[in-house]
């Protein structure tokens, strides 16, 4: 199950979705949510593209940035996609550390 974030650019819909294939492709592009303080513009609109590439995989890194800014000229909420990614993110980072197995124990005997 993926989470879609669904938003409107001058009357055409874009979709933002993350899975474990796009974050590790976004990870291997150079990706770094920690740097966000330190490049905040940079890792912010490389997120934006990340999250457009899994269910619009024929837009540019260019036509990305061209969305982010358009967005933003129709006074939309980047902040909110951004948050809707990160937290998407960060869900999944958590989620799969946690393993759904039954944790397989020793057996404490007394003689």
């Amino acid at each position: 199950m993926v989470n879609v974030l669904v938003i409107d650019v001058s009357g055409v819909e874009y979709k933002f979705a993350l899975d474990r294939a796009e974050i590790v492709r976004a990870e291997k592009m150079g990706l770094k949510l920690k740097a966000l303080e330190d490049t905040p513009l940079t890792q912010m609109t490389f997120l934006w593209a990340i999250g457009l590439h899994k269910i619009q995989p024929k837009l540019s890194n260019e036509q990305c940035y061209e969305l982010y800014d358009k967005y933003l000229a129709e006074n939309g909420d980047v902040q909110e996609v951004i948050q809707f990614l990160s937290n998407e993110y960060g869900s999944f980072f958590q989620t799969t550390q946690q393993s759904t197995e039954e944790t397989k124990k020793a057996r404490l005997e007394v003689l």
